[in-house]
């Protein structure tokens, strides 16, 4: 088969940092793919919102060459002249009525879609939208995000039956904020979700998935996760029951519990509390006074602080709390004891408080295996690894081989 090239006359990258308007190009690997995915086997009309270099539109051409093709983007492309391409230059995030209308003459088989990500304004504009798609939930969400609008956007374009192709960030898979949207999205069918390798993109660590969903009502309870290595190529599949896929929908969370072990108790039902620094360390640092960032974190397991440290009237750590670092893909999980004095916190600082008996089964428990694994599995984020207070609650401690009873 002949192989087709598109033309895109503009200054481009396939992997460079995100741009001013939120995106991430797609590499060639990652575009080839998803369009592998789609299994419909002869579409007659193809959407590609947000064209961006062109990657995942020419992956879908060498793919499909005879089929229509409507590109949109917020640029103007130029596109060799024998390619059956309607370009559409629009703002899908303000002018979505007027797309609606362009497209409204012949139905879309297929959509691919490689969306911005960053968070909304104005978000009640697009209280309808999410009703359209039964994203009703969305509604309830904290903050909406461009990523989630353009899912919604082209589930509302596709025809009954048609099949949505589309790359989405850490935080729509993993974050707790959107466990309320996975709700909804399940209702459709999803024929997989791939996790993509971090690092795939050019100075940035955003952490990205494949999520291949057909637009009508899902007849299974269960869904494939799958993981791709650095050449595209998937490596192992999980399949994964619906309503436990609410929590997380990443192929290493998911593994992570399939294969978990571990019947010890965890720092909820420990008693403990978990509270985080409220400043960054760089308004810390023009505050003046010492604080605990963690740059601080020196491979020391138990830390010995002056007692007369000045409090800044922020959160401060004291003798017996466990710090742990809970942001950031090189020092995630770094943790210490503070064994005697008081420090402030920075915001990317947790403060574990245990009683007594527990701190040393806690601190065995971060140094195992598990520990480290617990930290790989749990860790989410876009652009920078983080935990939360209420996945470190869930953090389980064996005391079957301690004396802490």
């Amino acid at each position: 088969m002949q192989i087709v090239h598109i033309f895109i006359y503009y200054h481009a990258f396939y992997w460079t940092r995100m741009d001013k308007l939120g995106r991430f190009y797609t590499g060639n690997a990652f575009s080839k793919l998803l369009v592998n995915q789609l299994d419909i086997d002869s579409p007659k009309h193809i959407l590609d919102l947000g064209v961006g270099d062109g990657s995942l539109l020419s992956a879908a051409l060498n793919k499909w060459e005879d089929a229509y093709y409507s590109a949109v983007d917020i640029e103007e492309k130029s596109f060799d002249e024998s390619l059956q391409i309607n370009f559409i230059k629009k703002d899908v995030l303000n002018n979505s009525s007027e797309i609606t209308v362009e497209l409204s003459n012949c139905d879309v088989d297929i959509a691919i879609c490689n969306p911005p990500y960053k968070r909304i304004k104005n978000r009640k504009r697009y209280n309808s939208l999410f009703r359209e798609v039964g994203f009703n939930n969305c509604l309830k969400l904290k903050y909406i995000t461009a990523d989630l609008l353009f899912l919604a956007f082209n589930l509302s374009l596709l025809k009954n039956n048609g099949q949505l192709g589309i790359i989405l960030p850490d935080t729509l898979i993993a974050s707790s904020d959107f466990e309320l949207l996975r709700m909804d999205i399940l209702k459709y069918d999803i024929t997989s979700i791939i996790e993509l390798p971090e690092k795939i993109f050019k100075k940035t660590e955003a952490k990205t998935y494949i999520l291949i969903i057909n637009k009508r009502k899902s007849s299974s309870n269960s869904t494939n996760l799958l993981i791709a290595d650095t050449s595209g190529q998937i490596q192992n599949q999980l399949k994964v029951n619906k309503s436990d896929l609410i929590k997380r929908m990443d192929y290493s969370f998911n593994l992570f519990h399939l294969l978990d072990c571990n019947n010890g108790v965890s720092l909820a039902e420990l008693g403990a509390t978990i509270k985080r620094g409220r400043l960054s360390g760089k308004l810390l640092r023009n505050k003046g006074g010492a604080f605990f960032h963690t740059s601080d974190f020196k491979g020391q397991t138990y830390v010995s602080l002056p007692s007369n440290n000045y409090k800044n009237g922020e959160l401060y750590a004291e003798k017996g709390d466990i710090l742990i670092a809970r942001v950031g893909s090189r020092c995630l999980g770094k943790f210490c004891v503070i064994e005697s004095g008081c420090i402030v916190i920075s915001d990317c600082i947790l403060k574990v408080t245990l009683p007594k008996m527990f701190i040393e089964p806690f601190i065995h428990a971060l140094s195992s295996d598990y520990g480290r694994n617990w930290f790989k599995a749990y860790s989410h984020g876009v652009c920078a690894k983080l935990i939360s207070k209420k996945d470190l609650l869930s953090f389980k401690i064996d005391l079957s081989n301690s004396h802490a009873h």
